[in-house]
This record gives structure tokens, sequence and C-alpha cells, in this order.
């Protein structure tokens, strides 16, 4: 078996219309909401009393997750 290096990519430039004053990107609170997305999402399965997957767990997180970035 033989194992290859991957090279690691760049990171993504940050666009200067994306910056603040300061020269550093505005700090989002993207995966606060998310986290709270995945939550709110298992207690709603838990409070339902049906029997739900993974698959439909994630998608009502996903569409939470949108709503309120949206709104953010």
């Amino acid at each position: 078996m033989e194992f290859v290096e991957r090279v690691q990519a760049a990171p993504m430039p940050v666009p200067a219309s994306m910056k603040s004053a300061e020269g550093v990107p505005p700090q989002d609170n993207l995966k606060a909401i998310m986290l709270q997305c995945v939550k709110d999402a298992t207690d709603i399965v838990r409070d339902s009393g049906v029997q739900l997957g993974n698959d439909e767990l994630q998608k009502i997180a996903v569409s939470l997750f949108i709503q309120r970035a949206k709104a953010a």
C-alpha cells in the first residue's frame, strides 16, 4: 500500500469588499446559528413523537439555518 501526501490548498483570499476598516474580515455568527439550528431540529424531532432518521433531522436543521442566516 502506498500513501500519497495531499497538498493543502492555499486559503481563499477575502475580497476587499468583505473586509472591515481594520483590514480583517468581519466576524459572523453562522457557526452559532447552525449549532442552535441543530439543537432546535433535535428538539422538534424529539417533541414530535415520530421516529425520524438523521436525514430528516438534517433537512430540518438546514431549513432553519437558511431562514435564520437570511435574517441575520
